[in-house]
This record gives structure tokens, C-alpha cells and sequence, in this order.
């Protein structure tokens, strides 16, 4: 509920503008006009990237609580890496589990982390029936 996510977002396209205005007068002056990176604001690959991952790292590590539908219950170290030129290079997600326990048994009136219910929702009758997964 403090925003980290949304925070982490606004970061991300911040770096990745000044990482576009760097690139784009670094290849200018080493290359010419015709390396120029697009001034149409659109965001590099890897960035586009690792804000896509988002969705999906939080569908395995938000569950819903009594506070909070939404609610992270898992860390994620985004680490991004540069080259001497300053361009970026690469990037790497850490993420862990803060609450294992909600995997076995989560605690009362909350509920287990969103990916169990959206893997469940997509079983046939059978499978859900065989691996006794109840169906809410």
C-alpha cells in the first residue's frame, strides 16, 4: 500500500529516458544523425522488459489480506547494469518468498497467493477433483 511498485515503474522509465538521451548523443557524435535512438519516447527493449515481468513476479508473490487485496508478500531486488558508455546493458531479478507458510495454510479470512487460484481456474473438473482443489 506505500506505492513501491508504482514507484519502481516511475524510476524505471526515468533511467530509461536518461538512458535514451545519453545513448542517442553518444551514438550521434560517435556515428551521426542516423544512429540517433527513436524520439518517440518508446522505451528500450530491456526496459519494456523487466516492467512487463512485473504482473507476473506479483501473481506468484501477492495474495489478498485483510488490508489489502493486493498485497505483496514477497521481496524483489532489481539490480540493472551498465556499460562504460553508460548504456544499459542488462538486468537481473531477485525475488523470494516472505511468507511461505501462506503456501500450506494462509491465515484467517485471507487468502493464498493469486497464481493457485489462476492455475486452479484453468483445471478441468477431473485434475481439480484429483489433486483436491477446492473450488471457491
Amino acid at each position: 500500500g506505500a506505492g513501491k511498485t508504482e514507484a519502481t515503474k516511475i524510476m524505471l522509465r526515468y533511467l530509461a529516458a536518461v538512458n535514451s538521451v545519453h545513448t542517442t548523443s553518444f551514438s550521434t557524435r560517435m556515428f551521426g544523425a542516423a544512429a540517433a535512438a527513436p524520439a518517440d519516447g518508446t522505451l528500450s527493449g530491456l526496459t519494456e522488459r523487466v516492467l512487463r515481468s512485473s504482473p507476473v513476479l506479483e501473481s506468484f508473490g501477492n495474495a489478498q489480506t485483510l488490508r489489502n487485496h493486493n498485497s505483496s508478500r514477497f521481496g524483489k531486488f532489481l539490480k540493472l547494469m551498465y556499460g562504460s558508455d553508460g548504456e544499459q546493458e542488462s538486468a537481473a531479478i531477485s525475488s523470494y518468498l516472505l511468507e511461505r507458510s501462506r503456501v500450506v495454510r494462509p491465515p484467517a479470512g485471507e487468502a493464498n497467493y493469486h497464481v493457485l487460484y489462476q492455475f486452479a481456474g484453468g483445471c478441468e473438473p477431473e485434475a481439480r477433483e484429483a489433486l483436491e482443489v477446492l473450488s471457491t
